[in-house]
């Protein structure tokens, strides 16, 4: 299971990416989501979030800008009435703390806004997800952009650090040193790492 990428960024439309990671191009398919991905230019580097899915005749990559969504996307595709290319929609108009809050005050109309989910596919999904959606316990620590996160963990891998544990080293650290730059998130990680 590929489930995380990181590497160059070949191309970009409307629907998918295509990201180069050790001279392979994978297809990432991103639904309408595609621009709302971290703008990295055609040529930069770009960590993203994968969920694999292999059927008879195909593999297809799903991406995700965090594992939070990714994780949505995996909870959504074990729905009857839900495939991927419905789940990615739904993951692409509705951001998780969205989903949780529409699922908990069974908000049918918001629902199906989003283009495919039908009312009765909502209301299955309402009552499916009740128990994920009562577990869910949103952070209050703002994200971290998206460039800087990106450009801090490719430094690391640069200093040796595999992509899951560089990225791992960013995410870990405290609030107050998230809102730091690219060259102070690396200074913060490595002194972590070496006080740990």
């Amino acid at each position: 299971m590929i489930a995380l990428l990181h590497g160059v960024l070949v191309d970009r439309c409307a629907l998918y990416l295509v990201l180069k990671v050790r001279g392979v191009g994978y297809q990432i398919e991103v639904g309408d989501n595609a621009f709302s991905l971290p703008m990295v230019a055609i040529g930069q580097r770009l960590l993203i979030y994968t969920h694999q899915i292999i059927r008879e005749n195909e593999q297809t990559l799903y991406g995700f800008a965090t594992a939070e969504a990714r994780d949505w996307f995996r909870h959504l595709i074990k729905l009857n009435g839900v495939g991927p290319k419905l789940a990615l929609k739904i993951i692409t108009h509705l951001e998780p703390r969205q989903l949780v809050q529409a699922i908990r005050q069974r908000d049918l109309v918001r629902l199906t806004r989003v283009p495919g989910l039908g009312k009765k596919t909502a209301e299955r999904l309402v009552v499916d997800m009740e128990k994920q959606a009562k577990a869910y316990q949103p952070t209050d620590i703002e994200p971290m952009e998206d460039h800087t996160v990106n450009e801090a963990v490719q430094a690391l891998i640069v200093l040796g650090y595999s992509p899951s544990e560089a990225l791992n080293m960013v995410h870990t650290l405290p609030v107050t040193e998230q809102k730091a730059s690219t060259a102070e998130l690396v200074r913060f990680a490595l002194q972590r790492v070496q006080h740990a």
